[in-house]
């Protein structure tokens, strides 16, 4: 298929091309209200799922320029969630120019960031009353959240990662 900018075209087949020419495309992920119909017997607790990305890896000189938080109620013995309560994404102008390297790898701009800020209450009452936040990378983005939300540094931030045999990843589970 050849794309022709004066060809009106669908959504699909615009997707379509683009992954014909190597291109990935991410769709957004419309989450089902529930994920488990059982109830528990146990008392269910929230957990919140933060992702950040940054400036760059120097959590001292280096800005968190976009957040998304999920909080979930699960169950603490088996780890099943139950729902997704709420959820939060933003970005933040860092005040200063994001490096290229750091956009080639987020695809975020200082035009995408241009005064846009976080609430930071919000995002406080959001972890508020949550027993466990996860991250992908918990190391890195809990740095980053205790310099821009010290109220991060009161939480237990546990890492979860999932196995990715197909690229042959090593996994870790961290409690720190």
């Amino acid at each position: 298929m050849t794309l022709s900018i004066l060809e009106p075209m669908d959504i699909e087949s615009v997707i379509s091309w683009l992954e014909n020419q190597n291109h990935k495309v991410i769709r957004p992920f419309n989450h089902p209200l529930s994920y488990s119909d059982a109830p528990s017997s146990t008392p269910l607790l929230k957990a919140a799922i933060v992702d950040v990305e940054t400036t760059g890896t120097n959590f001292l000189n280096d800005k968190i320029i976009e957040i998304g938080i999920v909080i979930t109620e699960y169950c603490p013995h088996t780890g099943q969630v139950y729902r997704i309560l709420e959820a939060y994404d933003a970005l933040e102008d860092p005040g200063m120019p994001i490096p290229a390297m750091s956009t080639k790898i987020h695809g975020i701009t200082d035009e995408m960031v241009q005064e846009k800020s976080f609430n930071s209450e919000e995002i406080r009452d959001l972890v508020q009353n949550v027993s466990l936040i996860i991250a992908h990378n918990a190391t890195f983005d809990r740095r980053f959240l205790e310099v821009r939300f010290p109220f991060f540094s009161r939480k237990s931030l546990d890492m979860l990662l999932f196995t990715n045999t197909v690229e042959g990843r090593r996994i870790w589970v961290s409690s720190s």
